[in-house]
């Protein structure tokens, strides 16, 4: 890990902390040691207003690399979450042209990712190499009453649900 990623990570916590988005919450996980781990971020999600998704706080762990702003970072949901961008493995797939990470990287942050995400829960990305759950994407499509009863149901579980520390994947290194 670099010194000018950790640079930036830090740049980035502050301007979250100074301009905190209602809702929203994000902050590098801590090492066994109590440091930060800037490469293992975890959040919340609220649901979009007006929308199915409205009631959950949806728990996220971002997993960033040496190559971000570049490279966007892995978001994974702490627990199951019915939709068609999120696989079973719990990972959300960003749309690439929501956040180009090539045109955006000078001003991408941590803020624009939260807010990203909150947009996907509600308005997924139907491309076909975004599909991730098929049944979610299946439900969607074809029997959009009973998804919004499916999602009504699981923001009532997720308004309830507490952060935990998260666990990063096998390949990322906890320096």
């Amino acid at each position: 890990m670099s010194t000018a990623f950790i640079t930036r990570m830090k740049a980035e916590l502050k301007q979250f902390e100074l301009n905190p988005i209602p809702g929203f919450a994000a902050s590098p996980s801590k090492n066994e040691d109590g440091t930060f781990n800037w490469m293992a971020w975890e959040g919340v999600v609220p649901g979009m207003k007006s929308t199915a998704w409205e009631l959950g706080r949806y728990p996220v762990f971002l997993y960033y690399n040496d190559r971000y702003p570049r490279s966007l970072p892995l978001v994974r949901f702490k627990s199951g979450t019915f939709h068609p961008n999120i696989g079973s493995l719990r990972y959300l797939k960003i749309p690439t042209g929501m956040l180009e990470p090539e045109f955006l990287s000078a001003n991408l942050d941590v803020r624009m990712i939260m807010l990203a995400i909150q947009h996907i829960l509600a308005y997924p990305d139907l491309d076909l190499n975004a599909r991730l759950n098929p049944l979610a994407f299946c439900v969607f499509i074809a029997k959009r009453t009973q998804y919004d009863a499916i999602i009504c149901r699981q923001a009532k579980i997720y308004a309830e649900k507490q952060i935990s520390q998260p666990t990063p994947p096998n390949n990322q290194k906890n320096n």
